[in-house]
């Protein structure tokens, strides 16, 4: 299995430009998936495909690799699910239609769950009974 260790020491080989910035996460692993997302982000923002479908590769060989499971959701989650790609634009299009199958089908279950979740009537009458309860300063 994959441990977290292996798994950064994976992630900083292939992506050494986000080195210090994954290794100044204290081994929280949410947070080092964090600086591989804005990575990943950034260069779908500014049209470095070549970066675009390196992320991508990555994703999906290492997705295949016998994870353990924080990682593997840390990945799915933190980092697939963050990727909003209406807010990027023609890059964002163009990044979308890059995705492996794969990747889009993990991204494409969790904008479904996501969208199920906003529209729950438990959540929401939650989250109005929360709102009412937090005392706004004005």
């Amino acid at each position: 299995m994959i441990t977290h260790k292996k798994f950064i020491k994976i992630l900083i080989e292939t992506f050494p430009q986000i080195r210090e910035d994954v290794l100044d996460e204290d081994d929280i692993i949410t947070l080092q998936v964090g600086c591989f997302t804005r990575y990943v982000i950034s260069a779908i923002k500014e049209g470095r495909f070549n970066e675009v479908k390196k992320s991508y590769d990555f994703l999906n060989s290492i997705e295949k690799l016998n994870l353990h499971p924080e990682i593997k959701n840390s990945l799915y989650i933190s980092c697939i699910g963050h990727i909003n790609f209406k807010d990027y634009g023609n890059n964002g299009k163009i990044a979308k239609k890059m995705l492996p199958s794969e990747l889009l089908k993990v991204w494409n279950d969790l904008q479904n769950h996501y969208s199920k979740l906003k529209n729950d009537p438990t959540i929401i009458k939650f989250l109005n009974d929360l709102n009412k309860d937090i005392p706004i300063n004005d």
